[in-house]
């Protein structure tokens, strides 16, 4: 498995597994996916994807800094974190988190992971916690 930074050419797969994100949680509230939306919601931000041994790619993470709301200093957040399920026992979600933890080192700032996404939230939170993140807060739903 190789991470590297998203190509332009990487765009059309990046949409076509996001699109497979949306259908996997089979009840959601977040809305049909629209793909113009999503392609133009990636563009600024920093994309690093990991394809397997035959190039088939496997995973995303999407970061955008910015500031945080009550301050002028910035941070990176992920805009979409997500490894296709046949990869979910491979070490492609490491790569990225490792990447990612990189990049942020690079920048000089703090990265501020989210799950947002309803399908198996503990394993994501042990995910994090294994790849030495400290929880901060979490995220609720409601709507009549």
């Amino acid at each position: 498995m190789q991470v590297s930074e998203a190509k332009p050419s990487d765009i059309l797969p990046i949409i076509d597994l996001l699109m497979d994100m949306y259908d996997e949680a089979k009840e959601h509230p977040f809305g049909k996916p629209n793909r113009a939306r999503i392609a133009n919601a990636l563009s600024p931000c920093t994309k690093f994807v990991v394809h397997d041994d035959d190039g088939t790619l496997c995973g995303l993470i999407a970061l955008r800094e910015g500031p945080w709301w009550f301050s002028t200093e910035s941070f990176l957040g992920d805009l979409v974190f997500y490894v296709s399920p046949a990869y979910r026992a491979s070490r492609a979600a490491f790569l990225l988190l490792r990447r990612a933890k990189e990049y942020a080192r690079e920048r000089n700032l703090p990265l501020m992971l989210s799950i947002v996404h309803p399908v198996a939230l503990e394993r994501k939170r042990t995910l994090y916690l294994r790849a030495g993140f400290t929880p901060a807060g979490a995220s609720f739903y409601y709507k009549e």
